[in-house]
């Protein structure tokens, strides 16, 4: 499996959340360690580092471009936020 997890707690001007990152490694820490994920597998991304551009660039490099990603691999995209 391939995974993208993304948590955003911290968008400014009043529009704050307070469990998406607790959601985001929570949802990390269960492929990681339950699922047992290789760490290289999958990408983290949380409040600032979770830049439109940074979350595409993962997409494209970690999903699509990936050498490694084989005809019946798991991608999972995760995401805690608003929208």
């Amino acid at each position: 499996a391939f995974v993208v997890v993304v948590g955003i707690n911290s968008y400014g001007e009043g529009s704050e959340l307070n469990e998406a990152n607790k959601d985001a490694l929570s949802v990390h820490d269960f492929l990681l360690h339950d699922l047992q994920i290789p760490v290289a597998h999958i990408k983290l991304f949380l409040d600032h580092d979770a830049t439109r551009r940074c979350i595409m660039d993962a997409l494209h490099t970690h999903f699509l471009n990936n050498p490694d990603v084989r005809p019946g691999d798991a991608i999972i995209f995760y995401f805690a936020g608003h929208g």
